[in-house]
């Protein structure tokens, strides 16, 4: 019985960590004005830090950079 509970959390190891299939896990939490994204962000599951506020040009660009980095982005 414990063997089957320690597989169990081993294999549920990956999901807590933050990450899909491979790839590193970016989530975002965005505060949407006519002039600005504020933008939080989580690393693999790791603490939520702030990215600060930035133009919608600049923060489509900081998408693009992030995912030329092989980031996997959610965000609701």
């Amino acid at each position: 019985m414990n063997n089957t509970k320690q597989k169990r959390s081993s294999s549920g190891g990956n999901q807590a960590s933050g990450e899909h299939n491979g790839h590193r896990v970016l989530r975002l939490g965005l505060d949407l004005h006519y002039r600005q994204v504020t933008v939080a962000m989580q690393e693999d599951g790791g603490r939520i830090k702030s990215v600060g506020k930035m133009s919608h040009q600049a923060f489509g660009h900081w998408v693009d950079k992030k995912l030329a980095q092989e980031w996997q982005i959610e965000s609701c």
